[in-house]
């Protein structure tokens, strides 16, 4: 305080002011905001003189603790009202050419950049977005950051808690907000600055060319809104998105396509000429990478989207056939419902979320391991009703009592059943949710709610005996023999009659099921993927293993291989194969094996023409 006393005879020299009034007074007479008072309270500015003295020294009020945009700019005002009052002569402020073009937005024009300034910051660090929230008093607007926007040389290290690296974030979001200034501005067909704005952002984050950006806009009408499954297809074709195998695991294996089902892991490990493994790692990397492959749609301002005329505000976003025909016919191409929704749930990740279980769905495969109920879809639900009920619990509840065996008929009251599913600590009303649950139990399960709000189970017919081995199996998570299998299901099903020949029988006859050699050890198909493990004889994979080579392979190569499956030696294999009485291999000399079916280069390998023994 004792700096700007001794300053207060330098103010009156300059003959700027000629009477000091104190803080109190000027914010009565001004009526200057309580955060404004508090501030200059707080920073030892009491009067007139001190606050004019200190703007004269620093231009502006925002090295202060606590002062944001609005604050500073109500100082700036005062101090320059005064300044003008004055007998000194002003200079007439001239606006820069940034600050002329943000006056002159028009309102669609604001809004427009008002939501880009909003999606942009979101992207920012935690840090940084605090910072500028707090600086423009919590209006990440034009508005509320204009002092910063029309100061290209602004000084961002001002900012309290801001360090070197949120400097740099904060000078590439502002840069980028400028350069969106002057694309908008000068433009007034509203269609034609939704292209602009779209192309502009295209070509900064991908680099995206002219004939690429042609593609996206050729037959699709924009008044429509921006085509952003158009757009994903393009950037998907012309290589912008995935590395070259990544793309390709991603077009082929995915349930993601209406006009084409997922190849299996051996199709796609040999078209694209990768080994099994690594399309099985790559299709989990995607998978799991999904969000941050499609993040560049949070960059589009959203007003701006084609999202015919769907209810964002709904409880549940229904895509349904009608839809998807609708969204294939006008961008021209061939998305499914289970890729259409996830793109959507990035879209509207702050309102909605996804319930269901995408990697069975985007994969079209058996039930992954740890998972209770394999959804048949994905359904985009409102955040607030799914932070209230517990959907996975519900479906799997149904699915059990439709999977076990109904002796007579019975219901109850639907949404009385719906409040065990509430989750702990909310209000237990069954009435918001019904609705929803309604539509996802029709869609996975095909139960129907009648007109008296009941939920009916039929009596179904005894299950089949491979049914019962499978939830064996299942229960007991690994390869077993037949009468480990008999007791799991005597002890899952104790009223269930069945016997051991009863279960080997309906394993040998239903798909599913492996068996392991001749020792009535039997799995489940889907662990041959999952588990990494082999059914069949020794024979049989070694033949598989033979089928993937061009040349005969010495026995300690196919050894290598089937004890990846069995625990055997080379000699043992040898002796096995020797003894294979449909004469599927041929043997050579050196201890080398083929198949019948290949032809080999005959100087290279000499056949041994002996009987098998």
């Amino acid at each position: 305080m004792s700096y700007f006393r001794a300053n207060l005879q330098y103010i009156k020299k300059m003959g700027v002011v000629k009477k000091n009034i104190s803080l109190e007074e000027l914010a009565h007479k001004e009526k200057l905001g309580i955060r404004s008072l508090n501030i200059c309270r707080y920073n030892g500015l009491n009067d007139l003189f001190t606050i004019l003295n200190y703007f004269r020294e620093n231009n502006d009020f925002l090295g202060l603790r606590n002062c944001g945009l609005k604050s500073n700019r109500e100082l700036t005002e005062l101090c320059e009202k005064y300044e003008e009052s004055s007998s000194r002569p002003v200079k007439e402020k001239t606006k820069n050419p940034i600050e002329k073009q943000i006056d002159s937005l028009t309102l669609k024009q604001q809004k427009i950049l008002n939501n880009l300034i909003e999606s942009k910051a979101n992207n920012l660090s935690v840090r940084s977005l605090n910072a500028i929230k707090k600086i423009s008093d919590w209006s990440l607007t034009t508005q509320g950051l204009r002092e910063i926007l029309i100061n290209p040389k602004y000084n961002l290290g001002k900012i309290n808690n801001v360090g070197r690296k949120s400097i740099n974030e904060l000078w590439k979001f502002f840069y980028e907000i400028r350069e969106q200034i002057e694309i908008i501005q000068p433009i007034e067909n509203e269609d034609e600055l939704t292209i602009k704005l779209f192309n502009t952002y295209l070509r900064r984050v991908f680099c995206l060319n002219s004939n690429d950006i042609s593609q996206i806009w050729n037959h699709y009408n924009a008044k429509n809104g921006i085509p952003v499954f158009k757009t994903i297809d393009t950037l998907i074709i012309s290589g912008y998105l995935f590395r070259a195998k990544e793309r390709e695991v991603f077009k082929k294996s995915f349930n993601f396509w209406s006009d084409k089902l997922p190849k299996t892991l051996e199709d796609t490990s040999s078209i694209i000429g990768l080994t099994k493994e690594r399309v099985r790692q790559l299709k989990k990397k995607l998978l799991n990478e999904i969000d941050f492959e499609f993040s560049f749609l949070k960059g589009i301002e959203f007003d701006a989207l084609n999202l015919y005329k769907l209810d964002v505000d709904s409880e549940i976003i229904k895509i349904d056939e009608n839809l998807i025909k609708e969204i294939q016919q006008k961008e021209s191409v061939q998305f499914n419902n289970i890729f259409i929704t996830k793109i959507l749930s990035i879209l509207l990740n702050k309102s909605h979320t996804l319930v269901g279980h995408l990697e069975s769905c985007a994969f079209n495969s058996s039930k992954p391991p740890g998972i209770a109920y394999r959804w048949k879809s994905i359904y985009l639900v409102s955040k607030e009703i799914d932070n209230r009920f517990d959907f996975e619990a519900l479906v799997i509840d149904l699915d059990k009592r439709l999977s076990n065996r109904i002796k007579e008929d019975y219901s109850f009251h639907f949404e009385t059943y719906l409040v065990s599913f509430m989750k702990e600590g909310v209000e237990k009303d069954a009435s918001k949710v019904a609705q929803v649950a309604d539509y996802i139990i029709s869609n996975e399960f095909g139960i129907t709610i009648d007109l008296h709000g009941n939920i009916s189970f039929k009596r179904n017919t005894i299950k089949q005996a491979f049914k019962y081995s499978y939830e064996a199996l299942k229960a007991l998570n690994e390869p077993s023999k037949v009468d480990v299998i008999y007791a799991k299901i005597k002890e899952l099903y104790p009223d269930y009659t069945v016997n051991e020949n009863s279960i080997r029988a309906s394993m040998q006859k239903k798909n599913g099921f492996i068996s392991f050699g001749r020792t009535s050890v039997y799995g489940l198909k889907i662990w041959e993927e999952e588990k990494n493990i082999r059914g069949g004889t020794i024979r049989n994979i070694t033949e598989e293993y033979l089928v993937s080579k061009d040349e005969p392979q010495h026995i300690d190569n196919i050894a290598t291989y089937v004890n990846k499956y069995r625990n055997t030696t080379a000699e043992n294999i040898y002796s096995n194969l020797r003894m294979e009485a449909s004469s599927r291999f041929s043997f050579f000399s050196g201890m080398y094996i083929g198949l019948k079916a290949k032809k080999y280069d005959n100087t290279k390998f000499k056949e041994i023409i002996e009987k098998n023994a």
